[in-house]
């Protein structure tokens, strides 16, 4: 039976081999009317070719994936929310065009008073923001960071549609209380007081007080007579110290014009930048204001019965009872020229900012 089911001999030989060859994983290729047979994986290829204990290497195709230990916080830059974002939006005064005559200050100062900007500021250094605004703005800009107006002070502003002169002074603000800028031959200059009123910024300047030194006459309220014209001095329009006036005579005593020139130079030198006119201080290393003092010499005149008091000093005198008014200060300097009415003062840009004022600003030209 066994015979019988598997054939002739022959057929019995070949399949035979088959089966061992199958089993024993060598392919049969003697055998008659049999295709090779392609081997079966083997056991040891399932293995991987390290030892458990090391990882698994990698395809050089594939990039190697490393994890931080520790994430950091990102260090201060230039990009992202650092950087200051400035976006300007118009100019709300033009001109046709511009004139060969017209003064570099006043084209500068043009640009700040009629320039509208956007700005933002997140954490951003005061030089960067300035240099920003004054970008959008088409400005000249010269910059001294010391340690009275520090570089590295953060400044944090959301501002939006102002003019570029109030943008200006609100990143200085926050650069410290010693900061401030002014003009010069078109150039904006910007840093601490002190670097600004260096000895050759400073420029010396006429300023016509005639109709602030003009003593009004005290008329009292009622009915008043003419005033007696054959008094001494009736007819004369100049100045005269008394003044009298009705049939019962009042007399009112009217200050003389240096005199009046004297409470305004003190109250220039107590509300517009009183640092400046302080003292030079011995060994400040800085060069003060020159010029001698004008001499003075006590009168029956004086104010003061020819005594000296406060007002007067040895760099200052207010009382004009004892000599002419002066004041020589670190940084600037005045005095009062009767001839015209008028008050001299040397001193920097930021300082005559204060006293007169900047003249009318040029619109921006195409």
């Amino acid at each position: 039976m066994l015979t019988r089911g598997l054939g002739s001999p022959c057929l019995r030989s070949s399949r035979l081999a088959i089966v061992c060859s199958l089993l024993a994983g060598i392919p049969l290729l003697g055998a008659a009317g049999a295709s090779p047979t392609p081997e079966p994986p083997r056991l040891t290829s399932q293995l991987p070719s390290q030892p458990p204990s090391q990882p698994t290497a990698k395809p050089a195709s594939e990039p190697a994936v490393t994890t931080p230990a520790k994430a950091k916080s990102p260090a201060p830059s230039t990009t992202g929310k650092r950087v200051p974002q400035v976006a300007f939006r118009e100019w709300t005064k033009t001109r046709e065009a511009a004139s060969p005559k017209d003064d570099q200050d006043q084209i500068a100062l043009g640009r700040l008073t009629y320039g509208r900007v956007d700005l933002t500021c997140d954490d951003t250094k005061v030089g960067e923001s300035i240099r920003a605004l004054c970008d959008a703005l088409g400005l000249n800009l010269a910059m001294k960071f010391d340690i009275e107006f520090v570089d590295d002070t953060p400044v944090f502003l959301e501002l939006t549609n102002v003019d570029g002169l109030a943008a200006l002074e609100a990143i200085i603000d926050q650069g410290g209380t010693n900061g401030t800028w002014q003009l010069r031959r078109g150039i904006l200059e910007v840093g601490s007081r002190t670097f600004l009123s260096r000895s050759n910024a400073r420029r010396s300047q006429l300023y016509d007080v005639s109709t602030l030194v003009f003593d009004v006459p005290y008329v009292p309220a009622g009915d008043i007579a003419p005033p007696d014209l054959s008094m001494p001095g009736a007819r004369n329009p100049t100045f005269r110290p008394q003044f009298t006036l009705g049939p019962d005579p009042e007399v009112y005593r009217r200050k003389a014009p240096v005199e009046l020139a004297a409470d305004l130079m003190q109250a220039i030198v107590n509300q517009v930048e009183p640092e400046a006119w302080q003292p030079q201080p011995e060994g400040d290393g800085t060069e003060g204001t020159k010029g001698p003092p004008p001499k003075l010499s006590p009168s029956s005149g004086s104010r003061n019965h020819g005594q000296r008091n406060q007002s007067t000093l040895g760099d200052r005198n207010f009382d004009a009872g004892i000599g002419p008014p002066f004041v020589r200060g670190k940084w600037a300097s005045m005095d009062y020229y009767r001839q015209g009415a008028h008050l001299i003062v040397s001193a920097p840009d930021f300082v005559h900012r204060g006293i007169g004022g900047y003249p009318e600003p040029l619109p921006v030209a195409p």
